[in-house]
């Protein structure tokens, strides 16, 4: 494993990639109007909900942080990491130096949302 920079920014897309997002969104607008054509009223509702509840959950998730919180510095002399991740079917082996793999194995995403008063919590003092 590489090694992991917890204070590295979140790269944002390209203008491009950001516009191959409009495909799903076309598709669900056109089979909603479709529905609607049809007066299949319950497949319209459930639709246009899942548009409605999608476009708020990205505009949450956008106005906030994303960070990676974990062990970052390991004990002093622990031996190079080892994790293991299981599934169902798989299982992946990671190595590399302890404090990476730690962002792996112990590691977790925090998204940190703008309080009503307009500021990030962790910006603080």
């Amino acid at each position: 494993m590489k090694n992991v920079d917890y204070e590295a920014p979140v790269k944002r897309k390209p203008l491009i990639s950001a516009l191959w997002g409009l495909i799903p969104i076309i598709v669900c607008v056109a089979a909603c109007v479709m529905c609607a054509l049809v007066y299949d009223w319950f497949s319209f509702s459930m639709i246009l909900l899942g548009i409605v509840s999608n476009g708020l959950a990205n505009v949450a998730i956008g106005n906030g942080r994303l960070t990676i919180e974990s062990v970052k510095e390991p004990a002093p002399g622990a031996p190079p990491g080892h994790g293991i991740m299981m599934g169902e079917d798989e299982v992946i082996v990671i190595k590399g130096k302890e404090r990476d793999v730690n962002a792996v194995t112990k590691g977790r995403f925090v998204l940190e949302t703008r309080s009503k008063h307009g500021h990030i919590p962790a910006e603080e003092g």
